[in-house]
């Protein structure tokens, strides 16, 4: 890949890469793999992409053979319509933008912006509306990024799954991202 040292981060490694191909290496290094037991609502997953998204990004019923083929250009395709692109995650600070996508990985990207608007302390209306965007204007990514992976870790609780390494792995990334306001 491009350079790719294995054992490297990927995301260090694309520091002048887009925003997008910036979250989705960290994504991929926590996520990458097969995983048979994600979570008893996910259930088994290759790459963070559920047999769920999967078939919703077919538009069809994917069988575990279709996801366990599943490779990283189409894991980077699912992840951009499915995700990113439903986030309008390019208009979020860095940092912010990869605790999003962790989120919405995990619960939706509707969920996801519920939990940056209330980190924010603006309405929550589940959409990146104008309200909201006008409140990450010059703000401290910082405590937002803390307060999503919080609500993401509770949201895990709640449905008696223990946040794992990968999670805090994204958060960490996360909070290693953002610049100054």
């Amino acid at each position: 890949m491009d350079g790719y040292i294995p054992g490297q981060s990927r995301a260090a490694h694309h520091h002048l890469a887009a925003r997008f191909e910036i979250c989705v290496d960290a994504l991929l290094e926590a996520h990458g793999g097969m995983d048979y037991h994600d979570s008893a609502l996910r259930g088994p997953c290759m790459n963070g992409i559920s047999l769920g998204m999967l078939s919703a990004f077919l538009g069809e019923p994917a069988s575990i053979g279709r996801l366990m083929r599943l490779d990283e250009a189409l894991t980077r395709r699912i992840y951009r319509r499915l995700i990113w692109d439903e986030l309008r995650a390019d208009r979020l600070p860095p940092g912010l933008d990869l605790a999003l996508i962790a989120f919405a990985l995990e619960a939706g990207p509707h969920a996801a912006i519920l939990a940056l608007q209330k980190a924010l302390g603006a309405t929550a209306s589940g959409a990146l509306d104008e309200t909201t965007r006008h409140r990450l204007q010059g703000i401290d990514a910082m405590p937002v990024i803390e307060g999503i992976f919080a609500a993401l870790f509770a949201h895990c609780l709640a449905l008696g799954a223990i946040p794992g390494r990968a999670l805090e792995q994204l958060r960490k990334a996360a909070l290693d991202m953002p610049g100054p306001g």
